[in-house]
């Protein structure tokens, strides 16, 4: 038995190192790899090819697999066909950077090559694809699911270029005050790889985080696509980024070269767009304008001109009627033009005399009347009111709609009234009706700009009796403090010295709701009128001799000598006089 044990033990140490003599002379080259799984292109895809740029790339790519020691690991990509078993490919290539990445870029012209070989006809050839992984070991693992895909096998193509303006990272400046000015974008032509096929263009705009899926701004090139330029003016280009609400911003812009067949992007450019001094005029027609000729009052050519305040707001004052077979009216930016009207929409915000009507027009619902017509397009809304009021913590209106103060129109676009107003409480606004909807109040930053859109209170800095007016020529307000005299040939200072008058409280210290002033003096035979601060700039008159008095009016007779009490009233309701001899 011993002798057994001993020849065993003998056996296996012969055998041992008979193995590991063996191993000696088998080179190890790696270990067995992982499996992985195909990416992109997925199974059912569809690739079109574009042979007018046939060095551009499409990406094959895959999972990375890992070896167990660690050695470096080459990739291969296959094409078959789709009942094909890779034994035999069409076509094969190493991934890039010599095999060592898992992913395979390929050229269109390659693509293209592998299609035809697969399938002549005009149209797609289905192929099957994979990837095999070798370490230089004898293991050559495949990737676990192959895809087949479409690929096109249409020679057709258009090449790209390169854009020319506006250059990279440029400023685009639309400017009001070159209207008519031409800015041209332009590139560099393509061209088709069949000869019979024309190249057209399209320039697209978008946001300069979008993708051109869906861009802002969407046009065809010069001569209905065929030229390699854009020529627009300035206020056309204003009016495409206007219309999808675009004053400023970054953007960028790229252009789609196109056949019947193929279309390919340039690369894109991206700019800092900025619109500068568009305050255009707009013009207002319709049966409900009483100062437009003819029995139907829709005569383009003799359209009412609105003033333009800033941009997309404009304003006037207009005369209406409601008198003919309808009342309506609408909005232009051309007289003589029925291009690009404003209609009446859903969206928009209608206040005071105007509703929104047929067939895209505005509806007028007052009273044949004098209106401010206020379009804010900014703010979405259309005002037309014959009535404007006062209104305000520091007036004697307070928030009450019931007392606000309403304001006369004195001619020239401008509506004025006079008031006591108080530096405590909020400070005050106009409304265009006895509500809060549409009200104006100053611009943030500016002194005398009104607006409509985030309107910042106004506020005086003394308490006194304030004449306040509104211009709808320009849309500014202006806030007067006012004290007032009489000045004439019949007073004591003729026509170089006012005698001062004094404002009466309307009761004990309290002066919120007063509008009267007082004087008693001796007048001789002579003339007189009404003035403001010492200046001819605010002065009343009475043109018909009738006791009411008019800005700028004529000058009130005094026929006889004496001493009287003369009081002016410049209520809301009206401005009058009066002269009592004592």
């Amino acid at each position: 038995m011993k002798n057994l044990n001993q020849y065993i033990l003998m056996m296996f140490i012969v055998l041992f190192t008979a193995c590991a003599k063996d191993l000696d002379f088998f080179d190890v080259n790696g270990e067995k790899m992982l499996n992985f799984q195909l990416i992109s292109p997925a199974t059912n895809d569809s690739l079109i090819l574009n042979l007018g740029t046939p060095n551009e790339s499409i990406d094959f790519d895959w999972e990375a697999t890992t070896s167990g020691l660690g050695s470096a690991i080459t990739y291969t990509i296959l094409f078959d066909n789709v009942d094909g078993d890779f034994s035999n490919p069409v076509f094969s290539k190493e991934s890039n950077s010599n095999g060592s990445t898992n992913v395979a870029s390929l050229t269109h012209q390659e693509l293209h090559d592998l299609a035809t070989s697969i399938s002549s006809n005009d149209g797609f050839a289905a192929a099957a694809w994979t990837v095999f992984a070798n370490n230089g070991s004898p293991n050559i693992v495949s990737a676990r699911v192959k895809h087949t895909i479409l690929i096109s096998t249409s020679s057709n193509g258009v090449s790209k270029n390169e854009l020319i303006f506006p250059v990279d990272n440029s400023y685009m400046l639309i400017d009001g005050n070159n209207a008519t000015e031409e800015y041209i974008f332009s590139w560099e032509k393509a061209s088709a790889t069949n000869e019979n096929e024309d190249v057209k263009y399209q320039v697209l705009i978008d946001e300069v985080t979008g993708d051109f899926s869906k861009p802002v701004i969407s046009i065809l090139s010069n001569n209905s696509g065929l030229d390699n330029k854009v020529t627009k003016t300035h206020e056309e280009w204003y009016q495409l980024f206007d219309k999808e609400e675009y004053s400023y911003g970054s953007f960028k812009w790229t252009v789609r070269a196109f056949t019947n067949s193929i279309s390919v992007e340039y690369p894109s450019n991206v700019f800092c767009f900025e619109t500068s001094n568009w305050i255009l005029p707009l013009y207002i027609v319709g049966d409900a304008i009483a100062d437009i000729e003819g029995s139907s009052g829709w005569l383009i050519d003799q359209a009412i001109l609105l003033n333009g305040l800033s941009a997309k707001v404009n304003a006037g004052v207009v005369n209406f009627r409601n008198d003919r077979n309808n009342a309506e009216f609408k909005f232009f930016p051309n007289i003589g033009s029925w291009d690009n009207g404003i209609a009446a929409t859903e969206d928009l915000k209608y206040i005071g005399n105007c509703s929104q009507g047929d067939g895209g027009n505005f509806n007028y619902t007052g009273d044949n009347a004098t209106n401010v017509v206020y379009v804010n397009l900014n703010g979405k809304m259309v005002t037309v009111t014959d009535e404007i009021y006062l209104i305000g913590g520091s007036t004697v209106a307070d928030g009450d709609m019931d007392k606000a103060i309403p304001f006369t129109y004195i001619g020239d676009n401008t509506y004025q009234v006079f008031s006591y107003i108080t530096t405590d409480s909020w400070g005050y606004k106009f409304l265009p009706t006895r509500s809060w909807d549409g009200g104006w109040g100053l611009t943030e930053g500016t002194s005398d700009k009104i607006t409509q859109n985030n309107a910042q209170d106004l506020k005086v800095n003394e308490d006194g009796f304030y004449r306040v007016a509104i211009n709808f020529s320009d849309g500014t307000t202006q806030t007067e403090k006012t004290d007032w005299g009489l000045i004439g040939s019949a007073t004591a200072g003729g026509w170089d010295t006012d005698q001062n008058m004094t404002l009466l409280p309307l009761s004990g210290d309290q002066y919120k709701g007063t509008y009267t002033w007082e004087i008693t003096t001796d007048l001789t035979e002579g003339l007189i009128k009404f003035r403001a601060n010492d200046d001819w700039a605010v002065n009343f008159g009475d043109t018909n001799a009738d006791g009411s008095l008019e800005l700028g009016g004529s000058d009130i007779n005094v026929s006889e000598a004496g001493n009287y009490t003369i009081r002016l009233l410049l209520a809301p309701v009206g401005y009058t006089y009066s002269m009592t001899k004592n």
